[in-house]
C-alpha cells in the first residue's frame, strides 16, 4: 500500500485533465502543465523502454525509435520536409527528401533526374578539402570519390578518383603537392618563368617541375660588319633535324649555327652566345615555345607591350613540300600572329629550359 500510494503521489501532479467541453470529454491534456494550451502538453520527456512509435491515423506516417539497433527511422509515404530558421512557423523547406528519392537543398522542387539537387543565387558547393598527404590515405577509394586537394598544383585542385587513378576536374592527371612549387612570372635561375611543362611535354615530370626562361631583354638587331643578325646566312644540311615543338629550341639553335657560314653573326648565334645573372646555356626558341613566350608575354618585362617581329628557330614547312629554303617561323607580338618569314634580320628573345 505505501508504494501505491507513493506512485499515486507521483502520477497525480503530472497528468491534470483540463478544459472539458460541454460533453464533458478532455479538451487539452497536460502532463507537469497546469494549463495545457494544446491536446497534449508536457513538461519532461518521454521515455520508451525498449522499441517507441509514435504513429499518424494509419501506419504511413511514423517515427520509429528503434533503440536496440541504436536507429531512429523517421518512416514517410510522402515527402519529407526540413524547415529550418521558421521563425514564423511557416514552412521553409530548406531541404526536401522526395518519395522519389530525390533530395533537394534550397529547392523545394529537386530535378527528378538528379539524386541530389542543390539551389542557392549566393553558395556554392563546396566538397571536403584535405591536403595531399591525407588524400594518399584514403584506403579504397571510389570511382567518383571527389575532393579539394588544398595543396596540390599551385593553388589548389579539384580531383576526381576515376577508379584508376586521380585525375583533376577535366580528366587530366592530378597534379601533386611540391614544396617551393614554382609559378608562371616568378624569377628563376637567371629569368622569369614563362612556361611550366605539362602532361604530354617531352621532359614533363610529375614529381619534379620543368619549364622554360625568358632572359631579361632582348638582343639588339646590331649591324656588325657586311651582314645583320638574320635568321641564317647559308642553309646547307640544315633542313633536316628542325621541329617546331615544346623542347627544340635549344637542337634548333644549334642546328641553324653548325650549319651556317662563318664568321656572321647570326639571330641563334646571338642567342647562344647571350649571358645574363650568371647563367650561359640561352637559345632561340622554336615556333611552340616562342607563342608561349607571346602568350604569357605580360610576366616578362619588355615584351608586355612590345610590337616587334620575333623568330623562331623552327624552319618553315609549306604544307606538302619540303623545308622552305628561305623562310623561317616567326611571329609578331603586336597580333600574336604566327607566319612564314624570311630570314632578313629581326629580333629575338633568348629562353632556357631548366
Amino acid at each position: 500500500m505505501n508504494v501505491l500510494r507513493s506512485y499515486i503521489k507521483k502520477i497525480i501532479p503530472l497528468f491534470i485533465l483540463v478544459c472539458t467541453n460541454a460533453n464533458g470529454f478532455a479538451q487539452n491534456i497536460g502532463f507537469g502543465v497546469s494549463n495545457p494550451a494544446e491536446k497534449l502538453e508536457i513538461d519532461g520527456k518521454i521515455k520508451f523502454r525498449d522499441t517507441g512509435k509514435i504513429i499518424a491515423v494509419n501506419n504511413l506516417h511514423r517515427i520509429l525509435f528503434r533503440r536496440n539497433e541504436q536507429i531512429m527511422e523517421l518512416r514517410e509515404e510522402g515527402d519529407i520536409i526540413l524547415s529550418a530558421n521558421a521563425v514564423s512557423g511557416n514552412e521553409t523547406s530548406t531541404m526536401i527528401i522526395k518519395n522519389t528519392g530525390s533530395v533537394g537543398i534550397g529547392t523545394k522542387t529537386p530535378n527528378p533526374a538528379a539524386i541530389l539537387d542543390l539551389s542557392s543565387n549566393n553558395k556554392g558547393f563546396l566538397p571536403p578539402s584535405i591536403t595531399y598527404a591525407q588524400r594518399l590515405a584514403i584506403a579504397n577509394p571510389p570511382a567518383g570519390l571527389t575532393i579539394w586537394c588544398n595543396n596540390c598544383d599551385t593553388a589548389g585542385e579539384l580531383q576526381v578518383y576515376n577508379g584508376t587513378m586521380w585525375t583533376n576536374a577535366v580528366g587530366g592527371t592530378a597534379q601533386p603537392y611540391i614544396p617551393n612549387r614554382l609559378y608562371i612570372g616568378q624569377y628563376y635561375q637567371g629569368g622569369i618563368i614563362f612556361y611550366l611543362l605539362k602532361e604530354g611535354d617531352p621532359g614533363f615530370d610529375l614529381y619534379v617541375q620543368h619549364g622554360l626562361i625568358a632572359a631579361p631583354s632582348d638582343t639588339p638587331n646590331t649591324v656588325q660588319g657586311s651582314g645583320r643578325w638574320a635568321w641564317s646566312i647559308n642553309n646547307t644540311n640544315m633542313k633536316a633535324g628542325s621541329s617546331t615543338a615544346i623542347g627544340s629550341g635549344n637542337a634548333n639553335s644549334n642546328l641553324i649555327v653548325n650549319n651556317s657560314a662563318a664568321p656572321y653573326p647570326i639571330a641563334a648565334r646571338m642567342c647562344l652566345d647571350y649571358s645574363a645573372n650568371g647563367y650561359s646555356d640561352w637559345f632561340m626558341p622554336s615556333k611552340d615555345e616562342l607563342n608561349q613566350l607571346y602568350v604569357n608575354r605580360s610576366v616578362v618585362p619588355g615584351l608586355a607591350n612590345s610590337t616587334k617581329l620575333y623568330f623562331s628557330s623552327s624552319y618553315f614547312v609549306p604544307r606538302g613540300s619540303q623545308f622552305s629554303d628561305n623562310l623561317c617561323w616567326g611571329q609578331g607580338f603586336d597580333t600574336g600572329t604566327q607566319a612564314a618569314i624570311p630570314y632578313n634580320p629581326q629580333a629575338q628573345w633568348p629562353i632556357r629550359k631548366f
